[in-house]
């Protein structure tokens, strides 16, 4: 390959355009690595390129003419996409439309329904007496246990009523 002043230019400016492919590419990158001189012209031509991006906005081109463009590039291609999406067109919006407000409603739906948690419930007997002293229940939201005389007495002097769980099975458990 013949290394001409104007060779070397073109290529170079080809190369930082992005516009040089394939085996050439990867030639003239062997090209420059080879040669200071080839080096130079493409960073000449980065500095000179580099300045025209800075200054240019990017601008994204309407659907329309990316339309256009495929029609003119596929045009059996494009007509058929055309064709089969025109009857079609209006279902995936209202379908969306239609989910969203299911799922809104049903949102709704399970926001309003009361949560209802387990209500216990139970009473507290001495061993020789039929009629419970206490009645045990648990709160709803606020998973408290409430306790209600029915026929407790006073406690003893110097005695105390003691609250115990005693469960099917395992140990019995004091509570206070």
């Amino acid at each position: 390959m013949r290394m001409t002043t104007e060779r070397i230019e073109s290529l170079a400016a080809e190369y930082v355009l992005g516009s040089l492919h394939g085996r050439a590419r990867r030639r003239f990158e062997r090209w420059m690595m080879e040669s200071g001189r080839v080096r130079q012209e493409v960073w000449y031509w980065e500095q000179k390129l580099g300045q025209l991006s800075a200054e240019v906005p990017a601008v994204e081109p309407p659907k329309s003419t990316w339309r256009a463009i495929e029609r003119r590039l596929w045009p059996q291609t494009a007509d058929s996409v055309e064709r089969a999406g025109s009857g079609l067109r209006w279902l995936w919006p209202s379908w969306s439309l239609v989910a969203t407000a299911a799922a809104v409603v049903l949102a709704v739906l399970i926001v309003q329904q009361p949560v209802s948690a387990p209500q216990l419930s139970g009473a507290i007997v001495q061993a020789d007496v039929s009629d419970p002293l206490w009645l045990v229940s648990e709160s709803g939201p606020d998973r408290l246990l409430k306790l209600r005389s029915v026929a407790a007495s006073a406690a003893d002097t110097g005695k105390d009523y003691e609250l115990w769980i005693v469960p099917e099975e395992g140990q019995p458990l004091s509570l206070g």
